[in-house]
């Protein structure tokens, strides 16, 4: 299960998302070693948002990259959107930072087609993958809001943030406990991205971002 907390396996075990795996007898103390090495991070920043109130009307963003070795598929980046409403989470995976914008334009088509929404705004840092002129024209040409975080400070864009630390500790843990090679960090990652989607959540009381 991608090294998921206890909490949430406890959850996904509750609503019956999971089944065959009996986590009662683990304490609250517990430590994973793989965790331990695939997890370390710093103090977190105090969260203030606004609660959305249907899919579409916020979508958070963010680039990672690029890494130290290359996919199979010959990608160092990976930029993810993430639906406030639902906690769905889109991975695509990118050679160079400025194919953000295409990206972001199959997400939207994608968004549109398949499930009837129209996103309303879209929330990144100031990077120039972002904040540029055929980006501005993209988001002008579909009635889409930007909103941008204040410069050096990735805390705001938290959701994303998050996102990309949770994704990338799954992916981390999966290739330790695999022991594959670091070149396959995409499939991890999907892999990471493919269980974090179905894993029950506390904002979504119980369900999972994929049933939302």
């Amino acid at each position: 299960m991608g090294h998921l907390n206890v909490q949430s396996l406890r959850e996904a075990i509750k609503s019956g998302s999971i089944q065959g795996i009996d986590v009662e007898d683990i304490s609250e103390d517990f430590q994973c070693h793989v965790c331990l090495q695939g997890k370390m991070c710093r103090a977190p920043f105090p969260k203030v948002s606004e609660r959305v109130t249907a899919k579409g009307q916020l979508i958070h963003s963010d680039v990672c990259g690029p890494m130290r070795v290359a996919s199979h598929g010959k990608k160092q980046y990976f930029t993810i959107f993430i639906d406030d409403f639902s906690g769905w989470c889109e991975v695509r995976f990118i050679s160079q930072k400025n194919q953000v914008i295409s990206e972001f334009e199959s997400f939207r088509a994608l968004v549109s087609t398949q499930h009837g929404e129209a996103i309303k705004c879209l929330q990144s840092d100031n990077g120039r993958e972002y904040v540029n002129q055929d980006f501005d024209q993209l988001l002008r040409k579909h009635g889409i809001l930007r909103r941008l975080t204040a410069p050096y400070n990735p805390e705001q864009n938290g959701v994303a943030e998050r996102r990309n630390r949770t994704l990338m500790e799954m992916a981390r843990c999966l290739l330790i406990q695999s022991e594959l090679p670091p070149t396959f960090w995409a499939k991890a990652l999907n892999t990471a991205n493919y269980i974090r989607n179905r894993s029950p959540t506390s904002k979504l009381k119980g369900r999972t971002p994929y049933e939302s």
